[in-house]
């Protein structure tokens, strides 16, 4: 195998690998990405409430900007235009206190990320490591952005490499994942 791929700063020339190894590392990277799911989850959580209570809140308005514009107001009608303002600033408390929550469960949650974003480096350079000729482990701590745009990616730039297509083809399909990861 002839076909090389720029990877942690130098051309890199494939070697073979068993397709176990293919299928553990792609096992380690889905495992990794489950724990990042219930966090993910709970971030989408706390912003789909924010929404309901922000659109909760512009209704109030709509509401109260129909009843400012009455000419004789009934004691009953401002007695609705207060309740609702009311209503509002219970929404703002509201909206508060779960960003609060958001924030305080993102700080927390930080520790995990870090682990996590180490797992996934140490993954990568492990499997760097079994697909590249002369590549260390400890180099993937020179991985740029590009470098850790195409490591989740390193498995099918491999099996495309080992089918013994020409490298202009693998230089295209690098080229694609990085162009893809601008969307």
């Amino acid at each position: 195998m002839n076909t090389k791929v720029e990877f942690c700063g130098k051309e890199r020339k494939f070697k073979r690998c068993p397709n176990k190894t293919l299928k553990d590392y792609q096992k380690s990277i889905e495992d990794i990405q489950d724990k990042l799911t219930p966090l993910a989850e709970r971030t989408r959580d706390f912003q789909f409430k924010i929404t309901e209570l922000e659109d909760e809140m512009k209704a109030i308005d709509k509401h109260i900007e129909l009843l400012e514009k009455l000419e004789d107001a009934s004691d009953d009608e401002i007695r609705e235009c207060i309740a609702l303002t009311k209503d509002k600033i219970g929404l703002q408390k509201e909206i508060h206190q779960i960003r609060k929550e958001n924030d305080d469960a993102d700080l927390e949650d930080r520790k995990t990320y870090e682990d996590l974003d180490q797992q996934l480096r140490e993954s990568y350079g492990q499997f760097a490591h079994a697909i590249f000729e002369d590549f260390d482990v400890d180099e993937i701590e020179e991985a740029d952005t590009t470098d850790l745009t195409l490591a989740p990616h390193l498995s099918e730039i491999y099996r495309l490499a080992t089918t013994g297509v020409k490298q202009k083809e693998v230089d295209k399909a690098v080229q694609n994942i990085i162009k893809d990861s601008f969307r």
